[in-house]
């Protein structure tokens, strides 16, 4: 008999939301990264801009809950030529070229900004932070960019993050990047979503240099027929354990009863795409990662509340007190958490039987 696991979403939630009377992050606050250091929980956020354009925020609480500081200032903003946006007039020529260039550029538009760096996730390896983010211009499709800064500067507000590098391949969207904690294989180990998988990939070093890029195989696929049957992707950067690394992923379907009441049918999310993101957890074997050695066979948190919508869209997760903190986008606007025992978890990896 399969274990099932269900994040619990904190009652005060939302625990972060724009700020109104701010200049860059009023337009949302959302898709967080997490990162503990000390006794702290760093919460690195996507905002946007009332120009529309995405930079990072960072929140800081002790108990996994209550927001104790908030930046005044984003702690990362676009400064490549690969995330910032060209120019207005830019815009204006796209117009001008009629409609349907139009569509082919705006579909990548996501959580209401016109480019920027999006969608951080953090890992923390030594004494070194390393940020994977998405990065896009407006004009080209999103790439996963890669950076890093000391704990000591990030922690004492000094951001002084290494120059960004884009590492993924040109023409081809590629999202939901992420580093393995530690190396496998004498290598590191990236995760990273090429539509629908999560792909991996390992490299030698951290440089990227004489034109490496990401690639790999895709390795966790969607499956058919249940609630990740259309896509699926990292949550955040898997976490160590004594039963196994434990991994968070956002999934979709293309069809749910929660359409029902929006009086959508099934035909018409073929031609919409109409659909919601949900979160899932994975357990990947301690020793060989690449083995998922549990897989929740329903979504442990899907969005039904008012400040959701129909987005749950984790980025972050952290371990404290023997307890899993989920951090996830609601509705493209707020930042919300769950949280589990890890006990729960435990024991439904111990119970899992893999479906035939």
């Amino acid at each position: 008999m399969n274990g099932s696991i269900k994040l619990k979403k904190y009652e005060g939630n939302p625990i972060i939301s724009p700020r109104p009377e701010s200049t860059w992050d009023s337009g949302g606050a959302f898709n967080p990264a997490a990162v503990k250091i000390g006794n702290k929980i760093y919460i690195v956020y996507r905002a946007i801009t009332r120009d529309n354009t995405s930079v990072f925020g960072v929140a800081v609480t002790k108990d996994g809950y209550t927001i104790e500081e908030r930046f005044d200032e984003p702690i990362y903003i676009p400064r490549k030529h690969f995330e910032l946006h060209p120019s207005l007039r830019k815009i204006s020529e796209m117009l001008n070229e009629g409609m349907h260039r139009l569509k082919i550029k705006l579909r990548h538009i996501s959580g209401g900004s016109y480019s920027g760096v999006e969608d951080p996730r953090i890992t923390r390896i030594g004494n070194r932070i390393y940020m994977t983010y998405v990065a896009f211009n407006g004009v080209e499709n999103p790439r996963i960019a890669f950076t890093s800064i000391s704990v000591n500067d990030f922690v004492q507000g000094n951001m002084n993050w290494d120059e960004p590098r884009v590492i993924s391949h040109p023409n081809i969207t590629d999202k939901g990047g992420a580093l393995f904690p530690s190396k496998v294989k004498g290598k590191y180990m990236f995760f990273h979503r090429i539509f629908p998988h999560i792909w991996i990939d390992y490299v030698k070093d951290l440089s990227f240099s004489n034109g490496r890029f990401l690639f790999g195989k895709p390795h966790i696929h969607i499956r058919p027929h249940r609630w990740d049957s259309r896509k699926v992707g990292v949550g955040a950067p898997p976490l160590e354990t004594d039963f196994g690394w434990l991994f968070v992923y956002q999934g979709i379907s293309g069809w749910d009863p929660y359409h029902q009441h929006l009086g959508i049918t099934p035909e018409m999310v073929k031609v919409h795409d109409y659909y919601r993101y949900k979160i899932g957890i994975m357990v990947l074997d301690k020793k060989d990662p690449e083995k998922v050695i549990y897989r929740s066979e329903e979504p442990v948190l899907e969005p039904d509340t008012w400040y959701e919508g129909p987005f749950a869209y984790p980025c972050g997760a952290v371990i404290n007190h023997d307890k899993l903190f989920v951090y996830y986008g609601a509705g493209d606007y707020h930042v919300a958490v769950a949280s589990v025992d890890l006990s729960e978890i435990r024991e439904a990896v111990r119970s899992w039987e893999p479906p035939n």
